[in-house]
């Protein structure tokens, strides 16, 4: 009799199992924020974040006549003081590599030059050196590449034509001698985008004017400092704007931009691996689309998002010629912009973005390829770039502003459980982990019928009927 209980108790378990976890799973349907930790209280204008593996995220930014601060919080707890980096200078960036060696840029308010410190998993920060001379004008690229090479570009004008300056560096102290690319007397638009991918090997996509007209071309760099043959990426004819470049893992890269066509703008892609350019495909059929924002995971697939009229679209390719069907982000705001992305290794992607209309900023989340869940509000009026450590921690830190827009602080916010996401349909864990408590609620059932039909036979045999 105890063993045919032990069975019925199994049984009822596994149901239990089979039952309770979907069930409790679907309840999760929103997406959950940490509240608001302060990282500034002085008047912040520009800001950047960037996280290590390890989960120690680092902030700068800077403060009118102020300069350039810094501060850092690990695993999503309370931000350190602020540090000042320098008593006067313009926040350029702030990037980390697979070390966690962080690197940071700014300018010079008096001569536009550009300098660099870094800090090794949260030491204090070195002595700043120079990497662009005074008089330098332009945005400043700052990215770093899958190999953990630091990348800093930008545009110089030498003798009447437009040159694309690079310069890079393993440790953000000792930076490389500039490589320059010169894109011709023809050239006046400062459309660029620079990544590095493995073995320290550049990738540089621009626009460039030939014969009145504009295209885009894509060169990556030599071992010996040159630069490749350009590769035509746009069709002839084609009106293209807005590039954006974004790197991953073994080789692989997407080039994006604006095709503008009469009433209809395109958003146009191109995928690099190992070198070779694929054709470029549209990712869009009709209406009013622009500001492409591509980033390529862990994995190599690529995830571009874009302003699709009023509201957000994305699509998602494993090899760059096919492409998955098109996700929009459920309407909750109108005019978005300013989109930031990242993915953890878990391939779940948290997007951020602000309503055009109000600035008030919003985040929302897709598992997988998935869809993307309902968004929800992070602040009343504003939000900034988001990114992720390696245990899938995702951090957003944002300005917020008064009633008036002006910058009264800066803001940091961690996402909670994001295992648990509303995109993921009818579930609140991650895929592997169901499936996994499916496949042991179903052993358990198998196992609590095969002791219950055991203790049932083993039960007939000791009955007095059984022995006669």
């Amino acid at each position: 009799m105890k063993s045919f209980v032990l069975g019925v108790l199994a049984g009822l378990t596994a149901v239990v199992l089979g039952l309770v976890v979907p069930f409790s799973a679907a309840q999760a349907s929103t997406l959950s924020w940490s509240a608001p930790l302060t990282v500034s209280a002085q008047s912040v204008r520009g800001s950047s974040v960037t996280t290590s593996p390890a989960g120690l995220a680092t902030a700068i930014w800077d403060v009118a006549y102020g300069g350039v601060f810094s501060s850092t919080s690990l695993h999503g707890g309370a931000w350190s003081a602020p540090e000042q980096i320098v008593d006067s200078g313009s926040a350029t960036g702030v990037v980390s590599n697979g070390d966690g060696l962080v690197v940071a840029l700014w300018a010079s308010l008096q001569d536009a030059s550009v300098w660099s410190v870094a800090s090794d998993n949260g030491s204090p920060w070195t002595t700043a050196v120079q990497i662009r001379s005074p008089g330098g004008n332009g945005y400043v690229h700052f990215s770093v590449g899958a190999d953990g090479t630091f990348v800093a570009s930008w545009f110089e004008g030498v003798n009447n034509t437009q040159v694309i300056v690079t310069r890079t560096s393993r440790d953000g102290i000792t930076w490389s001698s500039p490589l320059s690319l010169d894109l011709g007397v023809d050239s006046a638009n400062n459309y660029f985008s620079v990544g590095a991918g493995d073995a320290s090997s550049l990738t540089i996509c621009y626009l460039k004017e030939t014969g009145g007209h504009d295209v885009i071309e894509a060169v990556s760099s030599r071992p010996d400092g040159t630069w490749s043959s350009p590769t035509r990426l746009s069709a002839p004819g084609e009106a293209p704007t807005g590039i954006s470049l974004a790197m991953g893992s073994r080789g692989r890269g997407i080039c994006t931009w604006v095709n503008i066509s009469g009433q209809t703008s395109q958003i146009k892609a191109s995928v690099v691996r190992r070198g070779l350019w694929l054709a470029a495909v549209s990712l869009t059929s009709s209406g009013s689309n622009f500001g492409p924002t591509p980033v390529v995971d862990g994995k190599g697939r690529a995830l571009v998002a874009w302003i699709h009229g009023s509201g957000l679209q994305s699509r998602t390719s494993e090899d760059g010629a096919h492409w998955a069907a098109v996700k929009s982000v459920p309407r909750e705001t109108s005019g978005p912009s300013g989109m930031s992305i990242a993915i953890d290794a878990n391939e779940t992607a948290v997007m951020t973005y602000y309503n055009g209309n109000d600035y008030s900023g919003w985040a929302t989340i897709a598992v997988d390829g998935g869809s993307w869940g309902a968004p929800v509000m992070l602040d009343p009026r504003d939000v900034g770039g988001v990114v992720v450590d390696a245990d899938g921690l995702f951090t957003t830190v944002y300005l917020s502003v008064d009633e008036n827009y002006s910058p009264l602080r800066l803001l940091a916010r961690t996402l909670n459980d994001p295992t648990r996401p509303a995109s993921l349909p009818n579930t609140g864990v991650d895929q592997p982990r169901l499936l996994g408590l499916s496949i042991f609620a179903l052993l358990a059932f198998i196992g609590g019928a095969v002791l219950v039909t055991a203790s049932r036979r083993r039960d007939a045999k000791n009955t007095p009927q059984a022995k006669s």
